[in-house]
């Protein structure tokens, strides 16, 4: 069995798998709830920026709450079907207080869980 703190590592690295199969790199914000605990994962939505990997060095050394970088920011939701978890990289499109809000667009469908990611214990 594995502890916990190796599931949630294994949750933010298959995250990050994700995202890596967009040539991209996901910098986490925060935790969104909904969360999912199997015997190797911890796992919840996470709300962050998908940056290309040819922009990774650029986020890195600025301000990440600069608007230039709006755009970028993305839901990182979990979903299981049929006891396959994979990611879905979700963005809300911005809205101002007098248009309604439109409906989210899915930026891809990840790979799922499992060969590609081992338990980091035993």
């Amino acid at each position: 069995m594995i502890s916990f703190e190796e599931k949630e590592k294994n949750g933010l690295d298959f995250v990050e798998q994700a995202a890596a199969t967009l040539s991209s790199h996901f910098f986490l914000d925060s935790g969104e709830g909904r969360d999912l605990e199997t015997e190797t994962l911890y796992l919840m939505d996470f709300s962050g920026w998908l940056i290309p990997d040819v922009q990774k060095e650029e986020f890195e050394s600025s301000d990440r709450w600069d608007n230039k970088w709006n755009s970028f920011f993305v839901f990182a939701k979990w979903k299981d079907d049929s006891g396959k978890i994979s990611i879905e990289f979700v963005k809300y499109p911005q809205y101002d207080a007098a248009t309604l809000p439109t409906s989210p667009v899915v930026v891809t469908k990840s790979h799922t869980f499992g060969e590609m990611l081992q338990p980091t214990g035993t």
